[in-house]
């Protein structure tokens, strides 16, 4: 006798659905900004959804300074594009007081993404003025600044650093400052420490002293999950748009990714001003082409950050590093400082027989390491720079310390420029620029309207 077959399909076709194939899409964003020098300023911002794979992005820009003092010392300018995760905002510290997480930030992130009732309206970071946006606008979330935090703090920043000091200009001081040298720029007083003073250990990750803001709701989603209390998670959702889950988004540390990042070197020009007049000023004309291959996993967005920084020469400095630093037998025993890197540490007296001289506050001394006049290599002059004219940076400073020996003032920076303009104002010490960023990115969007 034979059985009588199920009529019910095991799979039924619901709705017919189109396929939609990947097409490239070429957003055109323009910009035009003008920032302080030796602080970072964001220029563009553009959306990424999960799947999206970045071909190629193209830059295209100008810019100039306002006029400056110094007609030979020449100027860096720097251009760096980064993708920053929607969980990268996850992350963010409350600028105001850095190391404390908001936590709300982070659930309305998520609903985003999981709900229609997501509000950022209250969120940390709103619109700030001219410093990263517009300035007349009002409402909405303000994601290059949030950016600005997240990406200062993992790429204009050393783990031991807080997030100062910030750009000193008026109306830009949330901006991160940029270091006096750039990479690659670096001298032998790197690590010059005081004596009696120690290093501060790095943050371990898994640290119970630092909570990881993710992990109370990932624990409490997969609670949930496990009693089959919820149909989705956000790794679920990524999972349904077709991209492999990262490990960020289950609970690990997230990081924003260097894209692109690039760096132009001009002398300045001579040029007549409106009146007449002849003066300084440093053109610049990048045009540069990202070729790496991207993909997307995490909803987020491509940024581009911009700085213009002077070379410069350190004031304090009193004479040549080889005077102080290769007068005895142990910095020329190569075997030595390689497998006794003690020995290449030189301590100096808080008097005039260092090569800082004496510092107001040191009284114990300073430790500098003879290793880096090899690495890094030292400044030379044959003039008196102790007033400080334009082009030197009155550093390192009397504590040492990164914030205190690393970056510029704020007055030395001003001093580049010829304006006579009060202190902290941006007249007269402008870094302008005015481009285009085209990025290639096959998506499954089109414009459909």
């Amino acid at each position: 006798m034979s059985e009588a077959l199920n009529p019910t399909p095991l799979v039924s076709v619901v709705e017919d659905v189109a396929q939609v194939g990947r097409k490239v899409r070429r957003p055109l964003h323009n910009f035009w900004v003008k920032h302080p020098a030796f602080a970072w300023q964001p220029f563009m911002i553009a959306p990424v959804l999960p799947g999206d794979s970045l071909s190629e992005l193209d830059l295209k820009v100008t810019g100039v300074t306002s006029p400056l003092v110094s007609s030979l010392l020449g100027w860096w300018i720097e251009h760096a594009f980064f993708y920053v995760k929607l969980t990268d905002l996850w992350m963010l510290t409350d600028p105001q007081t850095p190391g404390v997480y908001d936590y709300n930030d982070a659930d309305e992130f998520r609903k985003l993404m999981l709900s229609s009732t997501a509000d950022l309206s209250n969120a940390s970071f709103t619109q700030v003025g001219y410093t990263s946006d517009y300035g007349s606008g009002a409402g909405g979330y303000g994601f290059a600044n949030a950016a600005i935090d997240v990406v200062g703090r993992a790429y204009f920043r050393d783990s031991d650093e807080t997030n100062l000091p910030m750009c000193g200009t008026t109306g830009f001081t949330h901006l991160f400052q940029a270091r006096a040298k750039p990479p690659g720029q670096e001298s032998w007083t790197e690590s010059l420490q005081l004596d009696g003073t120690e290093d501060i250990p790095d943050v371990v990750l898994g640290d119970p002293a630092v909570r990881d803001p993710e992990d109370p709701y990932y624990e409490m989603w997969l609670r949930m999950q496990q009693m089959s209390l919820t149909e989705l998670t956000y790794d679920d959702w990524l999972r349904d748009q077709g991209v492999s889950v990262p490990k960020a988004a289950s609970g690990g540390m997230a990081h924003p990714e260097v894209i692109r990042w690039s760096r132009t070197f001009k002398k300045p020009s001579v040029t007549p001003d409106s009146s007449g007049a002849v003066g300084s000023v440093c053109f610049w004309d990048v045009a540069e082409k990202a070729t790496k291959k991207k993909v997307f996993k995490e909803p987020g967005f491509i940024i581009g950050f911009t700085c213009a920084r002077s070379k410069v020469y350190l004031s304090k400095q009193l004479g040549s590093a080889m005077n102080y630093l290769m007068d005895t037998p142990f910095a020329w025993m190569p075997k030595a400082l390689s497998e006794r890197p003690e020995l290449a540490l030189r301590k100096f007296a808080d008097d005039a027989t260092g090569p800082f001289g004496t510092l107001p506050n040191p009284t114990a001394g300073y430790w500098a390491d003879t290793v880096d006049l090899f690495v890094y290599g030292d400044q030379f002059l044959n003039f008196d720079v102790s007033t400080t004219p334009a082009g030197t940076v009155a550093l390192p400073g009397p504590l040492m310390s990164k914030t205190d020996s690393l970056y510029p003032s704020t007055a030395d920076i001003e001093k580049l420029f010829t304006s006579a303009a009060a202190s902290g104002a941006i007249t007269g010490r402008v870094i302008e620029q005015e481009g285009v960023v085209r990025p290639s990115i096959l998506s499954r969007l089109r414009d459909l309207t």
